[in-house]
């Protein structure tokens, strides 16, 4: 799985949407917002029920619940991940549990300690992959 930067300042569970499942970012805003592109006045915000619908409707069994220890979970998930500050933010970061990486789509962001994920959790999305029959 390769990173992909989030193209607009709130489109992190797009870009996210786009890392699992393979696709171009502008596929996953699609899946999630069904629309082209997102005026630059637009917000690409995703709530979690969204992303849990296009989850689902790109073929994979979901598992909602809340945090563990990312290094004890075997498959890659999408996580949200709750910023502490005033605003409260909610930001979305792709665990490669297979590199135990985190892949965040934010722009020019630095590396951050796993602990700085694992202490800020608030939601995980455990995916995989339905086999098809």
């Amino acid at each position: 799985m390769n990173l992909l930067i989030q193209e607009h300042l709130d489109g992190c569970a797009v870009a996210c949407l786009a890392m699992v499942t393979g696709t171009t970012y502008g596929e996953a805003l699609k899946r999630l917002h069904n629309v082209d592109h997102i005026p630059e006045e637009g917000s690409a915000w995703t709530s979690n029920e969204a992303l849990l619908e296009a989850l689902k409707g790109s073929g994979f069994e979901v598992l909602v619940y809340t945090p563990r220890r990312l290094v004890e979970l075997g498959t890659s998930i999408l996580v949200v991940r709750y910023l502490i500050g005033v605003t409260h933010y909610m930001h979305v970061v792709v665990w490669d549990a297979d590199r135990q990486t985190v892949l965040d789509p934010f722009p020019n962001g630095r590396p951050r300690p796993l602990y700085y994920y694992e202490d800020n959790l608030c939601l995980v999305f455990e995916i995989k992959r339905k086999l098809l029959h």
